[in-house]
């Protein structure tokens, strides 16, 4: 029997929503006015992200923002029945609704995660309710702005800070409700909107007499905490500009800044119309706030202002920006900044903030565990500002399990039938519900609460409430505890850390193994490893340029391979946005004639020279061939080192195994197997995975050989740790190894794997 102690960190939030909607719609505007009404309406609302699509796709730009979010819900926008049948309905085909799974793991009934749908009016059942946040007030008083005669792109402009009123005033008082007690009674106070005015700027620096606007309700008690790392792409940009501006009237501009306004800070909108002289005034007012933003933690940084857009390009900005430079009252304000216009914009560089309950967002607790259960049950926080009768409400909780390190688990794990091994992270579980409660969002686990019972009257919240137990082991805890058992150490090899760096790269196991799959990719790859000197390349034909002991590849080396400037053109562009490739260029230098590789960022107008250190501008003399310098692409160090070192049949392994697995796979990559009583013996191990509990260790050859020492060490191996011996490769005929491995006695039937 194992005991220790681990620490449970848990947190309460309001659930995270992401809106779908329409993006071909002829209006849009009406649509995320809808949307904001609905946002408007519960605990959390302001923080909820509106996504453009078509149904079928998504855009990179949101999708990275979708990355970073990570809701726990997806809607879709469909208005009212007549809206849906007409150009503002919005279908979610399968594909996109299996993909939004697959990389953001949300809750989801089924097959689907993009089930919940938005009705003009309606509020979500999903979480809590405005009203029920309120202390007991006997009426409750909403504050707005009128916005009649103001322009769509304005109003637009003033909901994404205030929010909307609309639905939270025309609730049918006489509908049925569940629970109790009742919603209180909703009494709304307008004011009037002048956009000549200087009510922008009100908005922006939340000095309107402390008024209980829709948006600012629904944020009772929340406050942002800044989450570092939260993704693991490094960022090539550190300097990151401390304000966006995001120009044009497109509904990708607006939901752009919409949605980043609620994970980071220092987001602005400007539209078009605010260009227009009669708009000047609300123009400099929103631009006063960028720049007293610019200048929140020194006003003597004069850091540049970027500026993009979704839907113009940087001729088009500029021509409206370089308006401003003329104006001497706003010049004097810059005091030397500029607006930079067309640089990359890369999300991941932003601050990212998370939205917590204020003193609910740091709950510590010391828990014993036996045999890695918890001795006694964890009891599950709930909001502070809710009624214990206040039933039906729900929230969510994270939870943060710490060891002797941070462990990483996954809800739909299966282990081995194996004494050594605990149960699944959640049990003494009694609930009643049959949807989804848990899911994992990174380092922690994220419940929808309350979990389970059945409301009875008389009952109150704690009353409803589960309390459950846990059980966490990592991936890697799994297999370390495994080779424990028979007095060996494991530890990641260099080759396990180049296969686990290029599968991030790809997003999956699959993605890569669909990519090493692909006869065309695969030739291009062995180019970018044949290390042949020029004059042997040119004479076996092989393409590419070879610099410095690395191949380099051009658009026109990578059009040979797959004989379709499209489908290369496809590639090219996928790898360069997953950074499996990166951009540059090869240049001679003047002076010492050494040639090397530059990627984009280290160049300029000029380059310098990596073995004299001149500093040239690049000219034709430069390069070898064409008017102008080609790109050149470099593919991921870490990923060419594993592809170096065998790394596409046991990725091709992995991906088959997997495919076939009905409810739980595990894997950790290749390790070196340590033996405690003799260190000098070490071994390394390609495959370690578990398929729905299958516990599966062995070897992966291009070839069909494997010799008698290597077949006898895992055949003592997986015996004593009653695993299933495999062997796979790429070679259509294993015959030879079928009848090697048929004379042992195995514990477990061995498997045989031929992926030619």
């Amino acid at each position: 029997m194992e005991v220790s102690l681990k620490t449970i960190i848990s947190r309460v939030r309001p659930c995270r929503c992401a809106v779908l909607i329409n993006q071909t719609a002829p209006d849009w505007h009406e649509s995320v006015l809808s949307v904001i009404e609905w946002q408007s309406t519960f605990w959390g609302g302001a923080d909820t992200i509106i996504i453009p699509t078509d149904g079928k796709n998504i855009d990179a730009f949101f999708w990275a923002i979708l990355e970073i979010y990570k809701p726990d819900y997806f809607y879709r926008y469909i208005g009212s029945e007549e809206r849906q049948k007409g150009p503002f309905g919005l279908k979610i085909d399968p594909s996109l609704d299996k993909e939004i799974r697959r990389r953001l793991n949300p809750f989801y009934f089924g097959d689907k995660a993009s089930l919940h749908f938005i009705k003009d009016g309606e509020g979500t059942k999903l979480t809590i309710p405005i009203r029920s946040l309120q202390d007991n007030d006997e009426e409750l008083v909403i504050h707005d702005y009128v916005l009649s005669g103001v322009p769509q792109d304005i109003e637009l402009l003033v909901r994404a800070k205030i929010g909307s009123s609309k639905a939270l005033a025309n609730i049918d008082r006489n509908k049925r409700y569940v629970g109790w007690p009742r919603p209180k009674d909703c009494k709304v106070m307008e004011f009037g909107f002048d956009v000549k005015g200087d009510q922008i700027k009100q908005l922006y620096t939340n000095q309107i007499d402390g008024s209980l606007f829709p948006f600012t309700l629904t944020a009772k008690n929340l406050s942002r905490y800044y989450i570092p790392k939260l993704v693991a792409l490094q960022n090539e940009f550190p300097d990151a500009p401390k304000v966006i501006i995001i120009f044009g009237d497109s509904l990708a501009d607006y939901t752009a800044f919409f949605s980043l306004s609620r994970i980071s800070e220092g987001i602005f909108w400007v539209p078009i119309r605010l260009f227009q002289e009669e708009y000047w005034v609300m123009l400099l007012q929103i631009l006063g706030m960028v720049l007293l933003v610019a200048d929140y933690d020194d006003m003597y940084d004069t850091k540049d202002i970027q500026v993009i857009s979704l839907s113009k390009n940087a001729t088009e900005i500029a021509e409206q920006f370089d308006k401003l430079y003329s104006i001497p009252m706003f010049q004097s304000m810059l005091r030397g900044r500029q607006f930079i216009v067309g640089q990359r914009f890369d999300i991941h560089n932003l601050f990212v903030f998370r939205t917590y309950e204020r003193g609910n967002q740091q709950n510590i607790s010391l828990h014993q565990f036996i045999d890695n259960k918890s001795a006694s049950l964890f009891e599950i926080p709930k909001p502070a500002i809710i009624d214990q009768h206040a039933l039906t409400t729900q929230w969510m909780v994270e939870l943060e399990v710490l060891g002797e390190g941070e462990s990483f688990v996954d809800s739909g794990y299966i282990l081995p039938e194996n004494p050594i091994f605990g149960s699944h992270l959640l049990f003494d579980l009694a609930y009643a519900k049959n949807d989804p409660f848990v899911r994992v969002d990174r380092h922690c686990f994220v419940l929808k609460c309350p979990q389970s019972g059945i409301v009875r009257v008389g009952t109150t919240l704690n009353d409803y409430l589960v309390s459950p137990r846990i059980s966490v082991l990592s991936n890697y805890e799994i297999f370390k505890r495994l080779f424990e058992s028979i007095e060996c150490d494991i530890k990641v090899s260099d080759k396990g850390n180049f296969m686990s760096a290029s599968i991030e790269l790809f997003g999956s196991v699959e993605k890569l193994a669909q990519e090493l799959h692909n006869p065309a990719v695969v030739r291009m790859f062995d180019m970018l490893m044949d290390e042949s000197k020029p004059g042997d390349r040119a004479k076996k034909g092989i393409r590419g340029v070879l610099v410095g002991g690395r191949v380099y590849l051009c658009f026109e080396d990578v059009k040979m391979v797959f004989d379709n400037e499209e489908m290369a053109s496809e590639k090219i562009d996928e790898y360069v946005r997953n950074r499996i490739f990166t951009k540059g260029f090869i240049f001679q230098c003047e002076r010492c004639s050494a040639a090397d590789w530059y990627r984009l960022e280290q160049v300029g107008q000029n380059f310098s020279c990596r073995r004299c250190n001149l500093e040239q501008i690049f000219s034709k003399q430069h390069w070898k061939d064409g008017h102008q310098p080609s790109i050149f692409y470099k593919v991921d160090e870490m990923f060419y080192q594993g592809y170096k070192n065998n790394m596409r049949v046991p990725i091709m392994t992995l991906a088959s195994l997997r495919a076939q697995a009905s409810k739980s796979f595990i894997y950790i990559p290749e390790v070196v197997l340590v033996n405690r009583k003799n260190s000098d013996q070490k071994s390394e191990i390609d495959i370690l995975c578990i398929q729905d509990g299958k516990l599966i260790i062995g070897e992966c050859k291009k070839d069909n050989s494997i010799d008698n020492r290597q077949l006898n060490r895992y055949h003592h191996l997986v015996n004593a740790i009653h695993a299933h011996f495999l062997f796979a490769s790429l070679s259509k005929e294993i015959s030879g190894v079928k009848s090697k491995v048929e004379k042992m006695s195995w514990e477990k039937e061995p498997i045989l794997m031929s992926l030619g």
